[in-house]
């Protein structure tokens, strides 16, 4: 895939982490949806949250 792009050392490098970050925080988003509840925050957490 480095060759195709035109990239190479620390670009490739940075490239590859980038991607497997993205496909474990996609993994993790998953999976989150499928866990259960742990805790339930109170209301006043939940508006300051956001």
């Amino acid at each position: 895939m480095e060759n195709a792009l035109g990239i190479w050392g620390p670009q490739a490098a940075m490239m590859a982490i980038t991607a497997s970050f993205t496909i474990l925080g996609m993994a993790m988003l998953l999976a989150a949806m499928f866990m259960g509840k742990r805790w339930k925050p109170s209301y006043t957490f939940e508006f300051a949250f956001i």
